[in-house]
C-alpha cells in the first residue's frame, strides 16, 4: 500500500463517518496511525463508551424501578406537595414549583426522583 492509497482510504473512512475525521486529526495525534488501524481504535473507543453509558443508564433505570419512580409519580408527588403548601398557606400566591418545594417541610423524595429521572433521560440521549 502506498501513501496515495492510504490517503484515499482515509478520505473514504472520513466521508463515511465525519466524526472519525475530527477524531483522527485531533490533538491526540491519532493521525500517526494507518487509517484502518485508527478507524478500528476509534470504533473500539466508541463501543467502550457506549457500553459504559448503557451500564450506567441501566443502573439508573433500576434505581428508578426500585423506588417506583415514573413520570406519573413526579406529577402526583408535585401535586401532593402543592396541595400541602396551599393548605398550610391558603392566602399566599406561589408561582414556581421551586417556591412550593421551598415551603414544603414534609417528607418527600421528589427532588431525588426528579434528578434521577433526568439523569436517565440524559444518558439514553447519548446512546446510539
Amino acid at each position: 500500500m502506498n501513501i496515495n492509497d492510504m490517503e484515499t482510504r482515509l478520505d473514504e473512512l472520513i466521508e463515511g463517518d465525519p466524526p472519525f475525521g475530527e477524531w483522527y486529526f485531533s490533538k491526540e495525534n491519532h493521525f500517526i496511525m494507518f487509517p484502518d488501524e485508527a478507524y478500528k481504535r476509534y470504533t473500539d473507543q466508541l463501543s467502550a463508551m457506549a457500553e459504559a453509558t448503557l451500564k450506567e443508564a441501566f443502573r439508573v433505570k433500576m434505581t428508578i424501578r426500585k423506588n417506583g419512580w415514573s413520570e406519573e409519580y413526579l406529577i402526583n408527588e408535585l401535586n401532593r406537595i402543592k396541595k400541602a403548601v396551599i393548605d398550610k398557606f391558603p392566602h399566599r400566591l406561589f408561582i414556581s414549583d421551586d417556591q412550593y418545594m421551598s415551603m414544603f417541610h414534609g417528607v418527600t423524595d421528589y427532588r431525588a426522583a426528579y434528578a434521577t429521572i433526568n439523569k436517565y433521560r440524559e444518558l439514553i440521549g447519548y446512546l446510539p
